[in-house]
């Protein structure tokens, strides 16, 4: 298990730079910096439990919706170039393996805890690794994305709307 440092809130606390104006020299400085293996007040921690739980639980329910929207789209029975299905999805396939790794390593860090130290899991230390590669992925995403391009032509719209029925079939949405 790692050691996580922890800030719960912020403090104003007067440091004057100016011996004639101490209201205008309040400073915002964080007022704890508590260790996990430090005494946390227990709404502090059961909200910081709550907030890891949740994190890992979008995180793995976005890769599920995003792979099934890929399957869906494969699923398409409709000839379309390689450029009008690049168009539409884009590099979602790299985006969705990123996001994959990222699930699994939220999953290793807190398999470490129990559900009643999960408070302790460091969540945004396992982030730190995929910098590179998600900023990557978001980047080439959303500089390819074209609205013109996947309104416009008829080609994309036919092929759009056939995922996306194909997509609600399989995953129940009314």
């Amino acid at each position: 298990m790692r050691s996580c440092s922890f800030s719960y809130g912020f403090d104003l606390t007067e440091k004057p730079t100016n011996t004639e104006d101490n209201v205008t020299s309040r400073s915002r400085q964080s007022h704890s910096s508590i260790s996990s293996t430090s005494s946390v007040s227990a709404p502090s921690f059961n909200q910081r439990k709550h907030v890891v739980k949740e994190l890992v639980k979008t995180q793995a329910d976005f890769v599920l919706d995003m792979k099934n929207v890929l399957t869906a789209f494969d699923s398409v029975n409709l000839k379309v170039t390689e450029s009008n299905r690049y168009s539409l999805l884009g590099n979602l396939d790299q985006l969705v393996h990123v996001s994959d790794a990222i699930s699994m390593e939220f999953q290793k860090e807190i398999s470490g805890y129990s559900d009643d130290r999960l408070g302790d899991a460091c969540i945004a230390q396992c982030m730190s690794s995929f910098k590179p590669s998600i900023n990557e992925a978001l980047k080439t995403y959303i500089l390819n994305f074209s609205v013109d391009a996947s309104t416009k032509n008829p080609e994309i719209q036919t092929y759009s709307m056939l995922g996306l029925k194909i997509y609600k079939m399989n995953v129940q949405i009314y």
